[in-house]
């Protein structure tokens, strides 16, 4: 018996994870690639589920979920998100990086060509690693 891609392919049982969504993406996704399944969510949430198996169920947190543009607050009580007390700050690690490099720069007039912002990111990552209270948390 002779199958058809769209059998071949849908006999795989994929399961897509998709935390940032596109307007299309979920039909593509069924109709090209026939996958049976998607999962939309929040990855920083899909990280707290995961690592919080050993506690309880209504396990309380505070999730800072730190990018490059801005940083989510995302509050879980009881074991669920509550979506109404989110918050979004704009601040993320272009802004850090950019003030190093500003700090650097008035550091360090004589260097101010030389100093570029790949330079100030480079420096940011280095600074972070050496922080003592961060030993063994930051890889």
């Amino acid at each position: 018996m002779e199958t058809t891609k769209r059998q071949t392919r849908a006999a795989y049982g994929w399961l897509v994870v998709l935390t940032v969504v596109f307007a299309e993406m979920s039909e593509l996704l069924f109709e090209s690639y026939c996958v049976p399944r998607i999962a939309h969510g929040i990855d920083s949430l899909f990280s707290y589920y995961h690592n919080a198996k050993p506690f309880t169920s209504d396990f309380d947190a505070l999730i800072l979920s730190c990018g490059y543009q801005s940083t989510h607050v995302l509050p879980v009580l009881g074991g669920r998100l509550c979506a109404a007390a989110c918050q979004r700050i704009n601040l993320g690690g272009a802004a850090v990086d950019g003030f190093m490099l500003r700090v650097l720069q008035l550091k360090y007039p004589q260097h101010f060509a030389a100093l570029t912002l790949n330079r100030a990111e480079v420096s940011t990552v280095r600074c972070v690693q050496h922080l003592p209270f961060l030993e063994g948390h930051v890889s």
